[in-house]
């Protein structure tokens, strides 16, 4: 279920992350897993909650043909996964309430609002999954 907050608009400072590209939005939760067993396999800190890229609109594309990106805030590089800095600059999102599996209305609000006050807006799409119940999802803005 979407909640009542309005859209917010902040800058996001860039920060490092291991990085997983992957298509198909039923293997995410499989990536995000191996990605955070070579993490923590070497013993480095996980920094923060995963952030989903999505490169594409599911309703476009079909689900399983989302290009998309796990990524996860470290401490610092390792060996076993790639990192980069991942910088969204300035972002509008919103605050999902509820279990994922119904997030697309909480999209489809943040994208009316978006259209409604003339921002421009692109992919990717960020998810940002707080905890089982609060997800940050929003776009960078220019």
């Amino acid at each position: 279920m979407s909640d009542n907050l309005s859209v917010v608009i902040k800058e996001v400072h860039p920060i490092l992350v291991a990085f997983e590209k992957g298509k198909g939005l039923s293997n995410f939760d499989k990536i995000e897993s191996k990605l955070k067993e070579k993490i923590l396999s070497e013993r480095i800190p996980i920094a923060g909650p995963t952030i989903g890229l999505f490169y594409n609109d599911p309703a476009e594309v079909g689900p399983e043909s989302v290009e998309f990106e796990v990524c996860i805030p470290v401490a610092r590089k390792g060996t076993a996964f790639e990192t980069k800095k991942l910088t969204l600059g300035k972002v509008a999102y919103k605050i999902h309430v509820g279990d994922v599996s119904t997030i697309d209305q909480t999209i489809t609000e943040l994208i009316s609002s978006l259209k409604q006050d003339n921002i421009k807006f692109d992919f990717p799409l960020f998810e940002r999954y707080i905890d089982d119940e609060h997800t940050e999802v929003g776009f960078s803005i220019y």
